[in-house]
């Protein structure tokens, strides 16, 4: 098993996975005894398994690092070894790092609580703030804004305006989108607004009960 990720760089490599193999069987395979083996510590015997899990991994990881590539959406294959450093220096590695560290100062000021809390908003589980942007508004747009930014984006990529085959279906995944970014946000508003009719509703029977209460005091 240790020579599979030289196999994997190249193939040619197998006889010196089947010499590894050997050499490992004749070294261990005639002194190792069960019952002594039983007798190791548990501790000993996980850290041993630890280490050699991450022996093991970071051999495959090499491998892997070194014949994998990733293919683009032009049909460019990009080595990964060339494709990871490129993407420490991207946009979104530059994004990522920035909302790490708005979340360390965040959990400096209000504690792991309130961090919690953040991280799942800044995770975004709803679509809520994926559907702002894809939408062109802001988080605090009224309902006619964002009605009118959709019928316009939707207007602008509607598929039926292309006839190249390529940008027809770059315009279908676009539409399609936009058409979700506006579902979610009229979910989204539709049940914050149910939700504040419960609240006002159960204000109002708050209210009631009270000035029962204070009525029959009185009496």
């Amino acid at each position: 098993m240790c020579g599979i990720p030289w196999i994997v760089n190249d193939t040619a490599n197998i006889h010196y996975s089947a010499v590894l193999s050997a050499v490992f069987v004749n070294w261990q395979g005639k002194e190792w005894n069960p019952e002594v083996g039983n007798n190791r510590g548990f501790c000993r015997r996980f850290f041993s398994l630890t280490f050699c899990c991450l022996l093991y991994s970071s051999i495959w990881g090499v491998a892997i690092y070194q014949t994998a590539s990733i293919t683009t959406k032009e049909g460019e294959e990009i080595p990964l070894r060339e494709a990871i450093p490129n993407f420490f220096k991207s946009p979104a590695w530059a994004e990522m790092k920035q909302s790490f560290k708005e979340l360390y100062e965040f959990y400096q000021v209000h504690g792991f609580e309130k961090l919690w809390e953040e991280l799942v908003e800044k995770l975004d589980p709803t679509g809520e703030a994926n559907a702002y942007k894809v939408l062109k508004v802001t988080d605090n747009a009224s309902e006619k804004e964002i009605k009118a930014s959709y019928k316009k984006l939707a207007k602008q990529w509607h598929p039926d305006k292309h006839t190249d085959p390529q940008k027809k279906a770059e315009a279908q995944e676009k539409f399609m989108e936009i058409q979700q970014a506006y579902e979610i946000l009229s979910k989204i508003s539709h049940k914050r607004m149910r939700m504040n009719k419960k609240d006002r509703r159960g204000g109002e029977d708050h209210d009631r009960i009270g000035k029962r209460r204070n009525a029959k005091d009185e009496f």
